[in-house]
């Protein structure tokens, strides 16, 4: 681990008291949370300054991980006790010491329809100093007009991504965009999977519900030559959902469509686990628990969680269900 390249090693790292790194699939930044003890033997940690780059490496032997580079986005000293806290964000706030570029500041602009997600990705990557890495899923997304106003370019793709059900992520220096449940890390390499026994774990649980469900979604789009609206359906029976809004064309309305029924259907289950740490488990990976029959399956990590402290190194997450459960009886 490195402080504007600094190692923190010896005294600096007896200071640390925990560093917990939380990765989330979808815009919501990657994290990292440090606490210090303030005060030593040899004199006090210096307070980091905002825009301080953080490189975070976890993990055990054979299961060591490179987080990547983080960015200080809050930084607070307090006493008593004397204790430095910063936390991280993966993508940049400001730009930063190697030129990474900010993400978050307002523009006003419009982006012309026909454009595709590939394209509108690699344009704002490129202007956050950030590499593009798009999967082969979605370079064919056709947008329709786009306008931009008072928005930052995250809020953007924010808006954008959710009306399409797909992954857009800023970490490790790169800008990635792929479906939902694809299993693909950032780098385009294969996710890897994770089968999981009762003893490999310290607790699970499995969570269903039905506000969430939807066994068909309807769009609506306008059709300019009839000057009519038209919907299109994904799925079928009941519950119904629509979407508000009307969108620009057949395409956009069915790519809306379609991803709000695969988002509706993973929120039905959820499963929630703690183990001995593991820093190869991350978001989009898959998980084969055999815990019980309610929890057998195949499920895609969500929300990971890692956390290193006195307590020792420990992995926590949360997973929707990738496929319908299996029957009970």
């Amino acid at each position: 681990m490195t402080i504007n390249g600094v190692p923190l090693t010896g005294f600096l790292f007896s200071q640390l008291s925990s560093i917990t790194v939380t990765d989330v699939a979808g815009l919501q930044s990657d994290t990292v949370d440090l606490e210090f003890a303030g005060a030593g033997l040899f004199g006090s940690i210096a307070l980091p300054q905002p825009g301080a780059e953080i490189s975070v490496s976890l993990g055990t032997l054979g299961n060591f991980r490179d987080f990547g580079v983080f960015v200080a986005d809050e930084c607070e000293e307090s006493s008593p006790p004397n204790v430095i806290r910063v936390r991280g964000l993966a993508k940049p706030q400001g730009t930063t010491a190697s030129g990474m570029g900010p993400l978050h500041v307002q523009k006003s602009r419009s982006w012309d329809a026909g454009q595709t997600l590939s394209a509108l990705v690699e344009a704002i990557a490129g202007e956050a100093g950030l590499a593009p890495a798009v999967a082969s899923s979605v370079t064919g997304l056709v947008l329709g007009h786009l306008d931009q106003i008072d928005e930052s370019d995250i809020a953007l793709l924010t808006r954008v991504a959710l009306g399409l059900d797909v992954l857009v992520k800023p970490a490790v220096g790169r800008l990635f965009v792929g479906r939902r449940g694809d299993g693909l890390a950032a780098s385009g390499q294969s996710m890897p999977i994770f089968p999981l026994v009762r003893s490999n774990v310290s607790r699970w649980s499995v969570r269903r519900s039905l506000g969430e469900r939807a066994a068909s979604v309807v769009a609506t789009y306008r059709d300019l030559a009839a000057a009519d609206e038209i919907e299109v359906t994904a799925g079928a029976g009941e519950p119904v959902r629509r979407l508000r809004g009307t969108f620009i064309d057949q395409a956009s309305a069915q790519a809306a469509a379609t991803g709000e029924l695969a988002r509706a259907g993973r929120a039905v289950e959820t499963l929630e686990v703690g183990m001995p740490g593991n820093a190869l488990i991350s978001p989009e990976c898959i998980i084969l628990p055999t815990f019980s029959l309610a929890s057998a399956g195949r499920w895609i990590a969500a929300e990971v969680r890692h956390s290193l402290s006195s307590g020792g190194f420990t992995t926590s997450f949360t997973a929707e269900r990738a496929n319908a459960p299996p029957a009970e009886g």
